[in-house]
């Protein structure tokens, strides 16, 4: 890979790593939740982005684009502050909310930039605009 295109890998590679910890901690509260139609929500938000993180890794495989920061893994997994945390209905949509943010700025960060991989590019739209629309549900949920 060229060293042009490296700063672009790190941050998919972010992205990944953002989507794959979001998917753990969403789990996590959807476990402690009552309400299913919430629960059932966030599961699902929770397998989508899942589903984004292993097309994203496999895109930049495909591509020949080794995870630019292996060298420092962060750490995916929950924090122990969260795994402790009894999660309400509301505190979820909370959650949910600042999670919306961080995958917009996330993806627009990237899609703003200059890569020449168009199908990476085209798939990254797409999963913001599924993103968006799952957020959307449970903004929903919460009226």
């Amino acid at each position: 890979m060229e060293s042009l295109y490296l700063p672009i890998a790190k941050k998919i590679s972010l992205l990944v790593k953002l989507l794959k910890k979001s998917k753990q901690e969403l789990e996590i509260a959807a476990s402690d939740l009552k309400e299913q139609d919430v629960k059932s929500s966030v599961i699902g938000i929770a397998l989508e982005t899942n589903q984004y993180a292993e097309e994203l890794s496999g895109q930049l495989k495909m591509l020949g684009i080794e995870d630019p920061i292996k060298e420092h893994p962060e750490e995916v997994s929950a924090s122990s502050d969260k795994l402790l945390k009894l999660y309400t209905k509301d505190s979820i949509f909370i959650y949910c909310h600042k999670s919306e943010k961080k995958f917009i700025k996330a993806y627009t960060d990237i899609l703003n930039e200059y890569f020449p991989y168009q199908s990476v590019r085209s798939m990254m739209i797409y999963q913001l605009n599924e993103i968006r629309c799952a957020f959307m549900r449970m903004h929903f949920l919460a009226m």
